[in-house]
């Protein structure tokens, strides 16, 4: 693999910790569920 800068960026410790996947797959999840059309469809069924 060949970048177009001298060094490639460095990798950086994560900031999450041993939490760090957990997180990541919480939100997405919510990016899943928290669609416009999610969303719309949830309302309509509140709504009857």
């Amino acid at each position: 693999m060949a970048f177009r800068r001298p060094a490639p960026p460095p990798v950086l410790a994560a900031a999450l910790g041993d939490d760090g996947a957990l997180h990541g797959a919480a939100a997405t999840a919510l990016d899943a569920v928290l669609t416009a059309e999610s969303l719309s469809v949830w309302e309509r069924s509140r709504r009857a």
